[in-house]
């Protein structure tokens, strides 16, 4: 497990490839995805950019999760779908967890209107410095991001 602070000061507990210790179900996915060799972030209209993903709704499982996000916020079908990891915050108001998947996209319908995002953003390098970089969200701004996208690669998810 690794335990680092997230921009809002609060305690992020990671983990990467193994069955999650955490006795709660994630209520929230994120998406590190991937189409023609380039990331598939969202344009939030609030946060700015960044990997697809949002809450569970009721008596959803987590992979159904995963498809309508990633329609919803970017028009994009999965090619396929792997689990990567889970995450814990440990917001003072409400201790939350994620689970973390990456997705290969095999094609893009248009972006749905009436959601929260202007869209896909296709970027071929995720830039080292999201962390000093505004356009970016705060969720790309912790060390969760960079290491699910390195786990990602080293295990050759993205080949």
């Amino acid at each position: 497990m690794r335990t680092f602070q997230d921009k809002n000061g609060y305690t992020v507990n990671l983990v990467l490839g193994d069955e999650s210790p955490f006795t709660s179900s994630p209520k929230h996915v994120l998406i590190i995805a991937r189409h023609q060799g380039s990331w598939v972030l969202t344009d939030h209209k609030a946060r700015g950019y960044e990997f697809p993903g949002g809450k569970v709704e009721m008596n959803e499982e987590l992979e159904t999760a995963v498809k309508r996000e990633l329609w919803e916020e970017t028009g994009g079908y999965a090619q396929w779908i792997s689990y990567i990891g889970q995450y814990e915050v440990q917001d003072p108001q409400e201790v939350f967890y994620k689970s973390i998947y990456a997705v290969q996209i095999k094609r893009f319908d248009e972006t749905p209107s009436g959601f929260e995002t202007n869209g896909r953003k296709l970027i071929e390098e995720l830039p080292i410095g999201m962390k000093a970089d505004n356009r970016f969200s705060p969720i790309m701004q912790d060390d969760v991001v960079p290491q699910a996208v390195q786990y990602a690669i080293s295990t050759g998810l993205f080949n």
